[in-house]
């Protein structure tokens, strides 16, 4: 029996090895793959290995339906270096577009470009992304190239980037930072919507516009740093971003500028946007002439706002839903006209907010449009 013993043993360790070597976890496997012909990926890796690879790298050159198997077959990669990757045109029925709400259509994909949908997922079972190096010849990254996908950490977009997609970034929750470089001049709508785990993001030196929706719900953003060249910015690309404090302005820019944390026009004369989470009270600076439509909508940390003489002009829902508002300090005993104005105060406890006035002007705020409905209205 004790001879028998080892011989028993070596032989169940052998037998447990084989299992364990036969039914090795996925996702092990680094390869290095050049592709000479444009959308031949999927003939260079095994139907075994498709589902092994975890680190890729790719040289030579790529087209939409390369990007497709990546996205599609590849489940377990999550490490990707196409760094040295041309991407090629391609127009056809088996790019990134093909699974993707019912698209079985011929869509063209241009050249040098992060085709749309690339990396959006199209199953449960979609790579998550812990680094990616893109092609240093790329142009553009697509429309919806990174939508919802499993992408985390930190990503640097190459110094050949001129564009952002529309919703390119859309809901990437994963992904704590993003790197933008000078070359970057347009960034489409939505582009970086949902990217709740952004806390600061700084638009370079060479955008000059920020469309629509852009920040939309970036729970996690606090702090934003525009560049020198942006001359035109919505105040609704800020919805929903909860925790925002602080605007900051290139000081080089010739539209806009700050001051601890709020945006104005270049001289401000105009108020155009409070931060939502600033606490406390506010003194609008004397040299505000305007305030702009919704600049402190949603401020809910603000308690107490004065509101100087110099003001002649109040925006559509400026102050609306400042829910947490005690006091309203205004020096002009004239009431700013607010009669061609809705939704300036919408939100505001206007029974328990008192709005304290000239003397001798209670009379003429208590007959003005809007003004009228603060219940105390007090002389200082």
């Amino acid at each position: 029996m004790k001879i028998i013993l080892p011989y028993l043993t070596l032989l169940l360790i052998l037998v447990l090895g084989s299992c364990t070597r036969e039914n090795e976890p996925r996702g092990y496997i680094e390869k290095k793959i050049q592709i000479v012909t444009p959308g031949s990926l999927s003939t260079l890796i095994s139907a075994n290995e498709l589902q092994k690879i975890s680190s890729l790298t790719i040289t030579g050159t790529m087209d939409s339906r390369d990007f497709k198997v990546l996205r599609d077959n590849m489940s377990y990669m999550h490490y990707i270096d196409i760094s040295k990757v041309r991407i090629s045109a391609y127009s056809g029925k088996e790019g990134t577009y093909a699974c993707i709400y019912g698209n079985n259509e011929s869509n063209d994909y241009p050249a040098n470009e992060i085709p749309a949908f690339a990396f959006s997922p199209t199953s449960t079972l979609t790579p998550e992304i812990y680094d990616i190096k893109l092609p240093g010849s790329l142009k553009s990254i697509g429309k919806d190239a990174f939508n919802q996908s499993n992408i985390f950490g930190t990503l640097t977009i190459p110094d050949s980037v001129i564009s952002i997609g529309e919703s390119a970034f859309y809901s990437c929750w994963g992904l704590d930072s993003i790197y933008l470089p000078n070359s970057v001049k347009t960034i489409g709508a939505g582009a970086f919507n949902a990217c709740t785990s952004f806390s600061s993001f700084e638009i370079p030196d060479s955008v000059k516009s920020i469309a629509s929706e852009t920040f939309y719900h970036c729970f996690g953003l606090k702090r934003i740093l525009f560049g020198s060249s942006v001359s035109s910015i919505s105040t609704d690309i800020f919805y929903d971003c909860p925790n925002l404090n602080e605007l900051t302005v290139s000081p080089d820019n010739i539209n806009y500028s700050s001051r601890d944390g709020v945006l104005f026009n270049k001289n401000q004369t105009t108020l155009i946007m409070y931060p939502f989470t600033k606490v406390g009270d506010y003194i609008i600076p004397n040299t505000v002439t305007s305030i702009a439509d919704g600049a402190f909508n949603a401020c809910d940390k603000l308690s107490n706002v004065s509101i100087g003489s110099r003001i002649k002009s109040l925006g559509n829902a400026a102050f609306a839903d400042c829910s947490a508002l005690k006091a309203i300090y205004i020096s002009s005993a004239t009431p700013i006209d607010l009669s061609h104005r809705y939704r300036v105060f919408d939100g505001i406890n206007l029974s328990t907010c008192i709005l304290y006035v000239p003397a001798g002007s209670k009379s003429a705020y208590q007959a003005a449009n809007q003004w009228k409905d603060f219940v105390n209205i007090i002389e200082m």
